[in-house]
């Protein structure tokens, strides 16, 4: 069962429906993922393991393009479903619950984009 918190959140993200996502929202589960995916830390930047990058700057672009690129397809999709959770299964397959937890406990936890 999902928290209150959570489905406000969720709520958040849906409410570019027609329009794409706010720039706002976009950096909102950007910096979610990059915190989720260990941050400065990380070995790989915003978890993105498939495509070589030249640096975080880039890196952190393709994660953006990624979110509005699948929200797009959850739009085209009919939203049967949150929009993390959908996310999750093309940004990160092989451990998508977890993934899932993670950005959605950033995005709750939110701190201010860099």
């Amino acid at each position: 069962m999902k928290s209150l918190p959570v489905i406000v959140l969720l709520s958040f993200v849906a409410l570019a429906a027609g329009a794409g996502l706010g720039e706002r929202q976009i950096a909102a589960i950007r910096e979610a993922i990059w915190r989720s995916e260990g941050g400065a830390r990380a070995t790989y930047a915003y978890g993105i393991k498939s495509v070589p990058y030249r640096d975080t700057a880039q890196a952190r672009r393709m994660c953006e393009n990624s979110i509005r690129n699948n929200y797009a397809r959850w739009q085209a999709g009919g939203r049967t479903n949150d929009f993390i959770p959908f996310m999750a299964a093309r940004y990160c397959p092989l451990d998508q619950n977890n993934w899932t937890r993670n950005v959605e406990w950033f995005l709750r936890n939110e701190e201010k984009p860099r």
